[in-house]
Order: C-alpha cells, then sequence, then structure tokens
C-alpha cells in the first residue's frame, strides 16, 4: 500500500487537512472528496482505488474539516480549487458533487470531474422552494440539530446501527472492519458534533441548485451510479454509467470500474 502522510495547511484562515498517497516521481494527482461524512472520508474510503491505480496520487479532502467554518460550503469550495491547482482530475462523491463542480468552474484551466452517487440539484422547482422555505426557519432548524443530535447518540453507542447506516451507502460486505473503525471515531470526532449542529444549514446548502452557467462550464465529466434509491432518481436526469453491484459508493464497491472511468477520462 502506498505510503501516506498529511499535511497541514491555512487556506483563507480555514484550517485543513489532505491527505497525500505517494506514486512514482511525476506522477499525475486527483483530488478525492466525499460528502457523506461522518460514516467516509477516512483513509478507508480511497483506498481501494488507491490500489486500483497506483500510477496516480491521491489528494483527499476531508469535509470533517470545514465543520467550524463560517462558511461551510465556502471552505469547501476554497479547499478544493487549492488542492487542485496541479490536479489532473476531481473525484467526488455524494453531495461534495456541488461544491467540486462549483471550485473546477473558477479555475483557470478547468479539469476534468468524475461524479460518483451524485447528489446534485440542478433546478428550482415549487415542492423544493417549499422545503427550503421550512429549512429556513428557527424552528426546523433546533428540531433538524435535535434529531441529528439523537441520531449520534445512537450511533456513538450501537456500532450495528453504524453499520447499518452506512449500508445504505455501500455494500455492507464492502465495509471493512478498518472503514467501520474509522467511521466510529469520526462520529465521535467533535467536528461531526459541530455539523450536527449546523444540520439545517447544510441541508440548505444541498438543496440550493447549483448555478447553470458555473454546472456547463464543466463540461469534461463523468458520472457513476449503483442502484441506490438516489442514484436511481439521479438516472433519470444525467447522463450517467449504472454499474452493475454497486450500491452508492463505487470507489470502494467497484473500484476497477471507477479506475477504468478515470483512465478514459484523463486519456
Amino acid at each position: 500500500m502506498a505510503a501516506r502522510h498529511k499535511e497541514s495547511l491555512k487556506d483563507h484562515g480555514t484550517s485543513r487537512v489532505v491527505r497525500t498517497s505517494d506514486a512514482s516521481v511525476g506522477s499525475k494527482s486527483v483530488v478525492a472528496i466525499t460528502g457523506a461524512a461522518p460514516y467516509l472520508g477516512g483513509p478507508s474510503t480511497w483506498l481501494p482505488l488507491r490500489q486500483a491505480v497506483p500510477e496516480l496520487t491521491f489528494v483527499e479532502v476531508d469535509v470533517l474539516e470545514f465543520a467550524n467554518a463560517p462558511d461551510v460550503a465556502e471552505a469547501c469550495r476554497r479547499a478544493i480549487l487549492s488542492a487542485a491547482h496541479d490536479a489532473a482530475c476531481v473525484i467526488a462523491h455524494h453531495t461534495a458533487a456541488k461544491p467540486a463542480i462549483e471550485a473546477v468552474a473558477q479555475m483557470p484551466r478547468i479539469v476534468p470531474v468524475l461524479l460518483i452517487s451524485p447528489v446534485l440539484v440542478q433546478r428550482r422547482t415549487p415542492l423544493l422552494g417549499v422545503v427550503r422555505s421550512i429549512l429556513g426557519t428557527r424552528l426546523w432548524a433546533r428540531a433538524l440539530a435535535s434529531a441529528a443530535r439523537s441520531k449520534r447518540t445512537r450511533l456513538l453507542h450501537d456500532r450495528e446501527y453504524l453499520k447499518r447506516q452506512m449500508s445504505l451507502l455501500v455494500d455492507e460486505s464492502c465495509i471493512s472492519d478498518a472503514m467501520l473503525q474509522e467511521a466510529v471515531e469520526r462520529t465521535a470526532d467533535p467536528r461531526t458534533a459541530r455539523s450536527v449542529e449546523r444540520t439545517a444549514e447544510i441541508l440548505l446548502e444541498i438543496t440550493h441548485p447549483i448555478d447553470s452557467n458555473l454546472d456547463a462550464r464543466v463540461s469534461r465529466r463523468a458520472v457513476l451510479l449503483g442502484s441506490s434509491r438516489l442514484d436511481r432518481k439521479t438516472a433519470a436526469r444525467m447522463p450517467a454509467t449504472i454499474l452493475p453491484g454497486v450500491r452508492g459508493a463505487a470507489m470502494i464497491e467497484a473500484p476497477h470500474a471507477v479506475a477504468q472511468a478515470l483512465r478514459e477520462l484523463l486519456s
């Protein structure tokens, strides 16, 4: 397995950590980020894909690092933009799709983007407007934070429940002991506690439609989907490749298929 190290950086006043995996000198680098925290996002999340494409250097951006930022979404975009400065591609999973596209669209040299099971709102609808209006009220913000606190408490004390929640994203057969232990530690992380208190704020950002001009600028992209309910809905809205036997985290469940898509995108 490639050696890894951490480097702490200051990015516009926000502390962030990126993990890099060593590859050969002069190799291409790719930025990888998942929005499915705290369940995913640790080193084990990208390990299968790193092993499937050993010729690439992975720069991993962890969304938990932005839990205390004044503007979580902006901090995430800036971190991706900074990490992708010399990268050949950005890989974004789940809710990280939107900040990844927004960041890449601002780059002087727009790199391709590989979206894995993206959660991406591309247009406004009346129903979405109603939902966002509700999310924006103080009453619902408090109710959501309370529900999220209760869920986190259960996750902290019930390892099997945590594994069941992870299996909504990843087929249970692919959840390694190391991955589960990382999820336990990330759930207990104070940054997760802070994110829980900002649940409504985070949901408002996720449900805010991406700017169509920014979305259109990133034309070189590939979308990989599994069989989860969210992925089935996404498949009806955008061109994508459906990977058999995958639930919603192909970089873990089908790393060689993702590696092939990545190489084709970079060719």
